[in-house]
Formats: C-alpha cells, structure tokens, sequence
C-alpha cells in the first residue's frame, strides 16, 4: 500500500486522522493475511482471495473491516480482473 498516497487521499476526502488510521490499519491486517497466504499484496489477490479473508472475520465485523480496503481501491481491481 502506498500509505503517504492513501493518507492524502483519505485527508482531503475529510477523513479524521483516528478514521485515517483505522482505514489504513484495515488495508495492513489485509496485507498481513495475504503475506501469509504467500501473494504478495492486494494487486496480487482475487476474488477467492478476498473471500477468504472475510470468512476469518467476525460476521459484525466484515463491514467495517472492508472499508478500508474499498477506500484503497480493492473494488476497482477486482472489477479488472476477477479470479
């Protein structure tokens, strides 16, 4: 993740820097899961990928753990190329 890029985006779409960090914390735990996949970051998951991921939340959870993903563009790229 480019974290100085996703700060700025963030910012100036009136983001609150607790809010800020959060998102960013949500796109690391993601990260963090796919490293220990093996991939290489989110350019490199897929749908399935993704998935996977949300079956290892907890249901109340999901939403709010997804945010910072869609904000980091996730959603874009899947639309690109499905897995």
């Amino acid at each position: 993740m480019d974290k100085k890029g996703f700060r700025l985006f963030l910012k100036r779409m009136g983001k609150k820097d607790h809010v800020v960090e959060g998102l960013i914390d949500q796109v690391q735990a993601f990260e963090a899961y796919l490293a220990g996949m093996g991939l290489a970051g989110p350019e490199a998951a897929g749908e399935s990928d993704l998935q996977a991921y949300v079956e290892t939340l907890a249901p109340k959870a999901v939403k709010g753990r997804l945010r910072g993903l869609v904000r980091d563009g996730f959603d874009r790229r899947l639309e690109r190329g499905r897995s």
